[in-house]
């Protein structure tokens, strides 16, 4: 189990992991902010908050945790693509970021654990995929 905890690239993963999360985020702010300018452009001045407001409730609790487990493949094989064992620290970060998205979006209880195996079955594909990786030549 030492030995395990040991393999673990402990500083890739939680750049992984909280990079996914904040590009998450990164991301729903972007479409909202697009959402914000094209009414501001089509009304020719201040957009409608309301709308506006609408459209971010509706968004953000979709877009952000669909994209963080995207996101996740992507970070789990930069974090696990050196290690010794590449297919731990993908299913490890996984789990940090499975636990940083149910804390930070609260999602209903369901959502919840769906996006927790969701999250973590990610993390552990993006390691399969850092382990599939032919060894680089030094």
């Amino acid at each position: 189990m030492k030995e395990l905890l040991r393999s673990i690239r402990w500083g890739r993963l939680l750049v992984g992991a909280i990079g996914t999360v904040a590009l998450s985020w990164v991301l729903v702010f972007v479409m909202v902010f697009g959402y914000a300018f094209k009414l501001g452009f089509e009304a020719r001045g201040s957009p409608d908050q309301g709308a506006i407001e609408q459209f971010a409730q509706g968004t953000a609790p979709v877009v952000g945790p669909i994209a963080a487990i995207l996101i996740t493949v992507l970070a789990a094989a930069w974090a696990a693509r050196k290690a010794r064992s590449p297919k731990v620290n993908g299913l490890a970060l996984g789990v940090v970021v499975a636990a940083l998205v149910v804390v930070t979006a609260r999602p209903p209880a369901i959502w919840a654990v769906a996006l927790a195996l969701l999250a973590v079955a990610a993390g552990g594909l993006g390691g399969r995929l850092a382990g599939a990786r032919p060894p680089e030549r030094v």
